[in-house]
């Protein structure tokens, strides 16, 4: 899929949802009050599951360190290119979210952020970068993700609630990577970007009148390919 066609559908779910959220928010006056809407943030623990890592880009204008480097000259010219990260990845960190409530049914995600760091034993993975070998670190890696609009629902049962969403983000994965031709060394800070879709499942209990605690399940639907693993933990809900 190319990245044209994949923003033009991107572009229409936003308006899809968009039109959606107008309609359910606007009720007669006779449920105005029943269905007002009310903000909720919401704070996860999270664990990122990887099957596929992607492959990340070095290119000229990276910072170049070459404090971590076992040879004693930079290159003179900088590299430009892709390279592995290897197979798979496990990433363990924490997001946050602000969250549109709508008669306690509708929700709508609005914005939030997602950072990770990996772990977990990863050895080096060699490759190459322009015709010059390049070592990559991927214990080392690091992930962030700014969360964008969605759409989702809930239903509350007593003291329960469960509910699904979709959203949109966009994702970042980042490592060090040395770059290293015959005597000559340089490191950088090697990224891959995705636009991303996100699902959710969660199941929560009610603490007080303004507070749950979550257990949810979060596939990545798209991010850095198809249905390319996902994220799972524990979350806490407030309610102004």
């Amino acid at each position: 899929m190319s990245a044209m066609s994949f923003s033009g559908m991107v572009s229409g779910m936003v308006s899809s949802i968009v039109v959606l959220a107008v309609l359910v928010a606007a009720p007669s006056s006779a449920e105005a009050q029943e269905r007002r809407g009310y903000g909720e943030w919401t704070l996860d623990l999270r664990t990122r599951w990887m099957p596929h890592l992607p492959r990340v880009t070095v290119k000229p204008g990276d910072t170049s360190d070459t404090s971590d480097s076992s040879y004693g000259t930079t290159l003179a010219r900088t590299p430009e290119g892709t390279t592995s990260l290897g197979d798979s990845g496990v990433f363990v960190g924490g997001a946050f979210s602000y969250d549109w409530i709508v008669a306690d049914r509708l929700k709508i995600p609005l914005f939030g952020f997602a950072g990770a760091g990996m772990v977990g034993s990863q050895p080096r993975v060699v490759g190459s970068v322009d015709g010059s070998i390049a070592t990559a670190r991927p214990a080392r890696a690091g992930y962030v993700a700014f969360l964008l609009p969605g759409i989702g629902f809930r239903r509350n049962i007593r003291r329960w609630s469960f509910g699904a969403e979709a959203r949109f983000g966009i994702s970042f994965v980042f490592a060090p990577v040395e770059v290293s031709s015959g005597a000559s060394s340089s490191s950088f800070t090697a990224t891959a970007t995705s636009l991303s879709i996100f699902g959710e499942v969660q199941a929560c209990r009610r603490l007080d009148p303004l507070q749950r605690l979550c257990l949810f399940i979060a596939p990545s639907l798209h991010e850095f390919g198809w249905l390319n693993g996902g994220s799972a933990g524990l979350r806490w809900e407030i309610s102004p």
